[in-house]
């Protein structure tokens, strides 16, 4: 069985919760096609373009990718008129840079799971650790990495391996071919792939130390709401 690592902040509250209660976590459009109060509408994968710039937690309500971190702060940014620094702009940028990939994957790849839907996993490894703390771990406020196993996939085009390094590549020279060939599963660099997976499903936690550490969290800090979920 192949292990992966994602990672989440210790603080999202309804993440912890389903992680402590059963050790799994689902991706937000699984849990919106599998329970019948959830409304697909609020997906990031059905938001128009002016609606992903001026988004909030609250416009997509549930587990969403952590990639909508970078939308939530950089609109939160701009509604508050904050001056604009050095990390204000690291994060606009961000935001921008998803919004494109969303926006071309909608064309290019219409099926394949979206950044800002799908669990963001990487490789085991040191690589895909160093992925995670270059581009997640600065916006989580509570970052925690953890290594997971995938217990259900969607559907076979809803696990995309793509090289992570085009993000980088356009981050730093936003052309629209480089956000293409991400799209198109190209390797960056064929002799030294470095993949990440967009992930329609669930996954399951490996480490009982971190289902552990979980677990104590989210009786601490929500012990009503985690009393209700038993």
């Amino acid at each position: 069985m192949d292990f992966y690592l994602h990672a989440i902040s210790l603080d999202a509250e309804l993440k912890c919760i389903n992680l402590a209660h059963s050790g799994t976590l689902n991706s937000l459009f699984t849990l919106q096609i599998f329970v019948p109060e959830a409304n697909p509408s609020n997906n990031p994968i059905n938001l128009s373009e002016q609606e992903l710039r001026n988004c909030s937690p609250e416009t997509v309500p549930g587990p969403a990718s952590s990639m909508m971190t970078f939308l939530y702060t950089a609109s939160f940014n701009r509604r508050q008129g904050f001056p604009v620094t050095e990390k204000i702009e690291a994060a606009e940028k961000r935001a921008e840079v998803e919004i494109q990939f969303e926006l071309r994957r909608r064309i290019v790849s219409p099926h394949a799971p979206s950044r800002l839907s799908a669990l963001y996993l990487v490789q085991n490894n040191e690589d895909g650790r160093m992925t995670l703390r270059s581009m997640l771990l600065s916006v989580l406020t509570k970052p925690k990495i953890l290594k997971v196993k995938i217990i259900n996939i969607l559907d076979g085009s809803c696990l995309f391996r793509a090289d992570h390094r085009w993000y980088e590549e356009y981050y730093n020279n936003p052309v629209e071919s480089i956000i293409d060939s991400y799209w198109s599963r190209n390797s960056f660099d064929e002799k030294i792939p470095s993949w990440e997976y967009l992930l329609e499903g669930t996954i399951g936690l490996v480490e009982i130390d971190d289902f552990e550490e979980i677990l104590m969290y989210a009786q601490e800090q929500w012990p009503n709401r985690f009393a209700s979920e038993l």
